[in-house]
């Protein structure tokens, strides 16, 4: 990944822990 402005590369990393926290959740909750 190319590294971007700090807008530019804040805006995907904060998407990509939400869809990580997202994920761990959902499977906590699963098991």
């Amino acid at each position: 990944m190319p590294k971007k402005r700090g807008s530019g590369r804040r805006l995907p990393q904060r998407n990509s822990h939400s869809s990580a926290v997202s994920h761990i959740r959902s499977v906590d909750g699963r098991s």
